[in-house]
């Protein structure tokens, strides 16, 4: 039996979807050939199960690969997954709490981190430029949703259209930073963490169009179409669009520059 490519099991999960890797096929093989040493079945034999079980066959890759990631971000406790976020996004979501449970205990005020271009150009408060992005509003219901579309989204952008191109990465983010910066005296919002959240969800949609999603089990639709369905559910809801509008112009922007 020949030993498997490793291209070969990759090529079963759809390319920059982060959530089916395929396990590297040296590491069963260096298994198998080590319980062969032991005395157990021959190599040839041993080979052949791990070429099976890197390779697999009819998908029992990703059924395998999913019932395994499941037990273990269910075996991980908090530090653990934590440690295992990315740098971008770990170091992103950090600020985001940190910034948005000071504002809640009064350790600092939320009028000292907003956006207000006068006091930027006038009397150089130039942390306005960052911390306006880590602030999104009160701890809340609403808060916890932002903060799952941030670890869900940033991270699997993180992990797979940039894998181990981390500083792509933070350059995409402050390139969408800045084009948003640009645009918020226009439309007058000081607050732009939610814009740069949906302009990751853009782009991650963008560069995933393969993937199907189900919206609340009412129907499915393809991962291009996810900003515009949340930007239609939350303006039913009596949200202003004007926020996540101008993430997904952001995101149309850098996609536009960097991919066609």
């Amino acid at each position: 039996a020949r030993r498997p490519r490793p291209s070969r099991a990759r090529s079963l999960a759809p390319a920059g979807v982060s959530y089916l890797p395929s396990d590297p096929p040296a590491r069963h093989t260096t298994r198998a050939r080590a319980r062969a040493a032991e005395g157990g079945l021959p190599k040839a034999r041993c080979r052949a199960r791990a070429s099976a079980r890197a390779c697999g066959r009819h998908g029992g890759v990703r059924s395998a690969v999913v019932a395994r990631s499941w037990r273990t971000t269910m075996a991980m406790n908090p530090q653990e997954w934590f440690m295992a976020v990315p740098p971008v996004t770990r170091a992103y979501l950090s600020l985001c709490f940190l910034t948005t449970a000071g504002c809640a205990l009064d350790v600092i005020s939320p009028f000292s981190v907003y956006f207000n271009s006068s006091l930027i150009l006038y009397r150089l408060q130039l942390w306005r430029l960052v911390t306006n992005f880590f602030f999104f509003g009160s701890l809340g219901l609403d808060f916890v949703f932002h903060m799952f579309f941030l670890a869900r989204y940033c991270r699997m952008l993180e992990e797979g259209s940039f894998r181990n191109r981390t500083a792509d990465f933070f350059w995409m983010l402050v390139v969408g930073a800045v084009l948003l910066l640009c645009a918020a005296p226009l439309v007058n919002i000081q607050f732009l963490g939610s814009s740069l959240t949906f302009m990751m969800v853009y782009v991650w949609g963008r560069r995933n169009a393969h993937v199907q999603m189900s919206f609340l089990g009412l129907f499915t639709f393809s991962a291009p179409y996810l900003p515009w369905v949340l930007l239609l559910f939350s303006s039913m809801l009596g949200a202003s669009p004007l926020v996540d509008a101008l993430g997904m112009g952001a995101g149309h922007v850098y996609y536009y520059l960097e991919d066609v």
